[in-house]
């Protein structure tokens, strides 16, 4: 919604933008210097038909003899046609279409003039009237809307003397001067009339008893809205046309070749330091070029003419303009507009610039019409800056105004890239004025009357200055309501304005239109006007009230339109719509924990569990998973699914970011539960190694038992073979400890096991078994041996068959060497000891041929004989000692 203060500003805006900063008055009476600065753009250039072309020809050189006194050709703008008159034929040829037109007439036609059609006479479908004034009459064109031709009305005027010249003003009323006097025309359907100002009710109807002083012919005059001067040889004679009536005389001191209204509605301003309230500016041009300035009563000022004239030479006043047709050339001079925004006493108040041969007709554009028409744009405001060679001199001289003219530059998406770095700061109020500016020519109308292709334009307009402010964006959010509004024909808002909209008055009449309007089109186009979150959180209550599964998704479609409040939260939950509740904790904005005690209540169906991993905030879905793991991976019945769905283990979801989840519970859980879960999901993935390094690395920084080491490194060994030996040490770890009845938690090798607990404390088994996985020297393993192997000779085998040797103390020298020393009873076969302790037959045979070839004992030579004949039937010579 648009808020206090932004309307605040949008009002000043409003007040700036119909205010301007000065007058032309003030401008005029300023500096008279000229600048010379090329202000008119050439945009085309028209080809003209070659017969019309020969009768401009004509004209012009009949023109510059003398022949004539009438220019019988020029531009009507309003309808882009050019006129030419010839032989009492009208030529119509519009620059649009190409089209020419042929209009005869019985006399001399002298002035042709466009006006705008008043709607209480005219159809709608007819654009302009063309006014054609012959030498008697006064005759209406119409020009039809998509239709190139004109037609006649039956609307025509008879004039009792021939016309001087004729004019319409912005009202669509037409004045004409004869030789002695001003009129207007009033024209309805039924025909015209005309009105003399200087003429009263008796001397019309009573002409032969009243006697008219003589006064001098009328030489020009001009007519805005508000007034009308005509000029005489020695007057100036001024109307207003509110009642249309003579209000002052203005005697002067030298003849007048033309005469114009410059300015209407002047402000305040200080003449010779007196204040002089003001509401007209005159200006009659004298036969030398010179200008002299009137208001209402007296003269004011003068301003000379740039260049030097001649007697031949012509002049003509268009408001400000004032153009000289000197011989083959066109001087064109303008008020620099620069001063209407930044005004300075001290810079000139006009610029003048010199156009090519032929005659310049002027009008908001320019046409200079020779063998082809020559279509001229006076650079002004943001089109000067545009194309200003020296931005920063144009910005210097219009002053912070020059922002604006930014902004409408860009508005129109053209390219700023040369002096973007001079605007890298604009003052918010310059773009409320840029809004009011773009939408200025429709803003105040009823919403019935406004075009949905100037709706258009502004929104594309104001999309491109819509990072300057939040407030543009709420504009162009107000006009898609309108256009929407249109569309779905609300006629709760057609007799309001844009304005009336963006200042929220008759906001109950724009509440009212809502109702009609699909509210998800309404969040889509408009969400940054409009405040529709009660509209669909009470729709989204009368849809949880149905119960039913469309009826409760629909609900949650209208909730996530709008803020979501715990209470309606609960009852999506009640109502047992886990999808839906997970939809509306997406848009949440929760903390962390919050996020996670919710989810704990909603992820109840694999459909929920689906929707929250879908999410692509890794911070939400990672909340996901806390939930689901403290939920133990449970579902129940609900709404969302057919039917219940079997639990779910977490490590089998497919998520970007599971991996990322379970590394962060691997380093910074203390819970068993959820650490190891990131090794069974690198397993679940078949990517052995890196879980069997997941295992590797968390025996290594988790505080587990001894008993839990052990644990996993059966596992590793499991994928592993090489943490075989790992695990048989950490197996005879456990076993020292559980001797010793103390907690050994930390791992360690083999060699501090054997020196520091089992050698030390008797555990000659164990040691063994540390020697038997190590390599070390027989010296070590015979003398653990043979102590281990106290005790008669007969134990031996038992003892040793407990012990499971494999590695460097499976030893058969040391072995044989620790039996022979003892004593010896002759039932002990030691080659039946040897092989049921699992020794080779050819390294027992071996062994002992060895023990034979280097004993000098006969007994034990007697003992060890016996034993290989009786085992493996082998004699003396066949031993070969």
């Amino acid at each position: 919604m648009i808020e206090n203060a932004e309307m605040d500003l949008f009002v000043r805006a409003e007040e700036k933008f119909r205010t301007p900063n000065v007058s032309a008055r003030q401008i005029l009476n300023s500096c008279v210097d000229y600048s010379t600065e090329k202000k008119l753009k050439k945009t085309k250039e028209l080809q003209i038909p070659y017969d019309l072309r020969n009768y401009i020809v004509e004209n012009d050189k009949a023109y510059e003899s003398g022949k004539t006194s009438e220019v019988k050709y020029g531009v009507l703008e309003d309808i882009n046609v050019l006129y030419v008159v010839h032989d009492n034929i009208l030529y119509l040829y519009s620059f649009l279409s190409s089209y020419k037109n042929m209009l005869p007439l019985n006399e001399n036609v002298l002035f042709v003039r466009c006006l705008k059609p008043k709607p209480a006479i005219f159809k709608k479908k007819i654009l302009t009237i063309v006014l054609v004034v012959t030498q008697t009459k006064l005759f209406f064109f119409c020009v039809k809307e998509g239709e190139d031709g004109f037609f006649e009305v039956k609307i025509e005027h008879t004039f009792t003397e021939t016309v001087k010249d004729i004019k319409v003003n912005d009202d669509s009323r037409i004045f004409a001067i004869t030789k002695y006097d001003v009129v207007e025309i009033k024209y309805d359907m039924y025909g015209c009339t005309s009105h003399n100002p200087d003429v009263n009710f008796f001397e019309y109807f009573m002409p032969i008893f009243f006697i008219r002083r003589k006064i001098s012919p009328i030489i020009d005059f001009d007519a805005r809205n508000n007034f009308l001067v005509t000029l005489t040889r020695n007057e100036i004679v001024v109307y207003t046309l509110k009642k249309f009536k003579k209000i002052n005389v203005i005697l002067t001191c030298r003849t007048y070749q033309n005469i114009g209204i410059v300015e209407e509605d002047g402000t305040n301003v200080v003449i010779n330091n007196k204040l002089m309230n003001t509401n007209v500016l005159i200006c009659a041009v004298a036969c030398n070029g010179e200008r002299d300035y009137y208001d209402s009563t007296r003269l004011l000022f003068s301003r000379g003419c740039p260049l030097n004239t001649k007697d031949t030479d012509k002049f003509e006043l268009r408001g400000t303009n004032f153009v000289v047709h000197s011989g083959d050339k066109n001087v064109l001079v303008t008020l620099n507009d620069d001063q209407l925004y930044n005004f300075d006493k001290k810079r000139a108040a006009e610029n003048y610039e010199i156009s090519g041969s032929g005659r310049l007709f002027c009008g908001k554009r320019m046409f200079l019409v020779s063998d082809t028409v020559t279509v001229y744009e006076q650079l002004k405001g943001p089109d000067y800056l545009l194309n200003s060679k020296n931005t920063y001199r144009a910005a210097r001289s219009y002053g912070p105004i020059v922002n604006l003219f930014y902004l409408l530059i860009k508005a129109e998406n053209k390219d700023t890239s040369t002096f973007d770095y001079t605007f890298s700061k604009i003052d918010k109020d310059f773009v409320y004025l840029a809004v009011v500016h773009i939408i200025q020519h429709f803003y105040r109308l009823p919403v019935q009357k406004i075009y949905l292709l100037d709706l258009d334009i502004a929104i594309r307009k104001l999309r491109n200055i819509s990072e300057y402010d939040a407030f543009v964006k709420k504009v162009i959010g107000c006009l898609n309501f309108v256009k929407i509004a249109v569309d779905y024909q609300c006629n709760y808002i057609m007799d309001m304005s844009v304005r009336d909209l963006l200042l929220n008055k008759c906001s109950e009449k724009r509440k009212k239109s809502l109702e009609s309007i699909n509210l998800l089109l309404l969040k889509n186009k408009c969400a940054d006007f409009l405040s529709l979150n009660d509209l669909f959180y009470n729709s989204a209550l009368n849809m949880i009230k149905r119960g039913s599964r469309e009826a409760l998704a629909r609900a949650v479609d209208d909730l996530l339109n709008c803020d979501i409040e715990q209470g309606v939260f609960q009852r999506i939950l009640d109502a047992k719509y886990y999808l839906g509740a997970i939809k509306l904790l997406r848009k949440m904005k929760l903390s962390y924990e919050e996020r996670v005690q919710l989810l704990c209540k909603s992820l109840l169906c694999q459909s929920a569990l689906l929707e929250a991993l879908d999410d692509p905030r890794e911070d939400f879905v990672f909340a996901v998973f806390d939930a689901f793991l403290r939920n133990k991976s449970r579902f129940n019945d609900c709404l969302c699914c057919d039917e219940k769905c079997e639990d779910i283990n977490i490590i089998s979801l497919s998520s970007p970011f599971l991996e990322s989840f379970l590394k962060e519970k691997f380093y910074e859980s203390d819970n068993k539960e959820e650490f190891d879960l990131y090794w069974k999901f690198f397993i679940y993935k078949k990517r052995q190694s890196e879980g069997v390094k997941c295992i590797t690395t968390l025996i290594d920084i988790k505080q587990l038992t001894l008993e839990q080491k052990i644990e996993y490194l059966t596992i590793i060994s499991a994928f592993d073979q090489s943490n075989k030996t790992k695990l048989q040490i950490a197996k005879l770890q456990s076993e020292i400890a559980n001797r010793m009845k103390t907690t050994m938690d930390m791992l360690l090798d083999a060699q501090t096991l054997f020196n520091d607990y089992a050698y030390p404390n008797g555990y000659y088994d164990i040691a063994l078994k540390l020697l038997d996985l190590c390599d070390c020297d027989k010296e070590v393993i015979f003398d653990v041996m043979l102590k281990y192997l106290k005790g008669p000779a007969s134990e031996i085998e038992g003892k040793l068959a407990k012990l499971h040797l494999k590695g460097s103390c499976h030893n058969i020298s040391v072995i044989l060497t620790i039996f022979m020393n003892k004593k010896i009873n002759d039932e002990l076969n030691v080659c039946n000891m040897l092989n049921n302790l699992s020794y080779n037959k050819d390294k027992i045979i071996e062994t002992i041929r060895r023990e034979l070839k280097y004993n000098v004992s006969p007994d034990v030579k007697k003992y060890l004989t016996k034993c290989v004949r009786n085992t493996y039937g082998m004699n003396e010579n066949e031993m070969n000692y």
